[in-house]
C-alpha cells in the first residue's frame, strides 16, 4: 500500500473508488471491524448466515454515510471560506484530541 500513489491524478470520476481502498486499507479500520464482527458472534451466537448479512449491512452502511459526508463537504466548500474551513478543521482537531485525553484517563 506505501507504494500506492492514491492522490495522482485524481478525479471526479475515480476519486470514490480511491476513497473506498484507502478506508479499506486503514489499519484503524479494519481492527475496528474485526472487534466488531468478533464480538457479534461471541455475545449473540449468531450464524454464518447471518454473518453475511451483517458484514454487506455495516459495509453499505459505511458508504453511504461516508457519501454523505463527502457530498455534505463538497457542498460546504462552495459556502464557506477557505480560512473558516481551516478554523473549523483545528477545532475538529482540538476536540479529538480532547475526547481521547479524557478517554485516557478514565482507562
Amino acid at each position: 500500500m506505501p507504494n500506492i500513489n492514491l492522490l495522482k491524478k485524481v478525479t471526479s470520476k475515480n476519486i470514490f473508488l480511491k476513497a473506498v481502498i484507502l478506508t479499506g486499507s486503514n489499519p484503524l479500520g479494519i481492527i475496528f471491524w474485526a472487534g466488531v464482527f468478533s464480538t457479534k458472534i461471541i455475545e449473540e451466537n449468531i450464524t454464518k448466515k447471518n454473518v453475511y448479512f451483517f458484514g454487506i449491512g455495516a459495509c453499505l452502511s459505511t458508504l453511504f454515510f461516508l457519501t454523505l459526508v463527502a457530498l455534505g463537504g463538497s457542498l460546504v466548500t462552495n459556502f464557506l471560506s477557505e480560512n473558516i474551513i481551516t478554523i473549523l478543521n483545528v477545532a475538529v482537531g482540538m476536540i479529538l484530541i480532547v475526547f481521547g485525553l479524557k478517554s485516557l484517563k478514565k482507562s
